[in-house]
């Protein structure tokens, strides 16, 4: 098996940006979050971060801001751990 060298950290290129984030359905939810959970989250790592510290929450509002449609009524967040 070949050594790999773990101190080398591979240089980290931002491929795009939106012109206008502010426009973006991800800031959309962000805000929306925000103002229900009292929340200040302003990037996707921050939103990443809530969404693994609180799933059930996280969840929950994904798939009522997504308007997913399924064969029976959503009722809780199942996390299976």
């Amino acid at each position: 098996m070949p050594h790999i060298d773990e101190t080398v950290t591979p240089e980290v290129k931002e491929l795009w940006r939106p012109s206008s984030p502010e426009s973006t359905l991800i800031y959309d939810f962000m805000t929306k979050v925000n103002k229900k959970y009292g929340l200040s989250l302003n990037d996707y790592n921050a939103l990443w971060k809530w969404s693994v510290s609180e799933p059930a929450q996280f969840w929950d509002e994904i798939w009522h801001y997504t308007h997913i449609k399924a064969h029976e009524p959503y009722k809780t967040v199942s996390l299976l751990i």
